[in-house]
C-alpha cells in the first residue's frame, strides 16, 4: 500500500506534489495544508495499525491539528496521532 512519493510520477496535475517544497515533519506543518506521507518514512511497527484505520500514502490528507497530537482528515474521517509517531513520519505538500 506504501509507496515512494519522491519518485512516483502518477499524480494528476490537480494534485501535484510540490517539490520545491522538501519533506516535512507531521508536527510542523501547518493547519490547512494538503499534504501526502513519504512512504520511507512511516515506521514499519506502525503500518499495519495505520493501513487498517486508512491512511495509506497515495491518500490526500489536510492537516487539522500538528501540535501535541497531530490530527489529520482523510476524506472527511480524522485520524489522531500520537507526538512520538507524528514526529517521525515525513510528509510533502500537495497543490493544485
Amino acid at each position: 500500500m506504501y509507496r515512494d512519493l519522491q519518485q512516483s510520477g502518477d499524480f494528476t496535475p490537480e494534485t501535484t506534489v510540490d517539490r520545491s517544497c522538501p519533506p516535512r515533519r507531521l508536527q510542523d506543518l501547518q493547519r490547512g495544508q494538503r499534504i501526502r506521507l513519504v512512504a520511507d518514512s512511516v515506521p514499519t511497527s506502525h503500518r499495519p495499525l495505520l493501513e487498517a484505520m486508512g491512511l495509506c500514502s497515495d491518500c490526500e490528507l489536510h492537516v487539522c491539528q500538528s501540535k501535541g497530537t497531530c490530527i489529520l482528515d482523510m476524506g472527511g474521517s480524522r485520524l489522531g496521532l500520537s507526538e512520538s509517531v507524528a514526529s517521525s513520519i515525513l510528509a510533502v505538500e500537495i497543490r493544485d
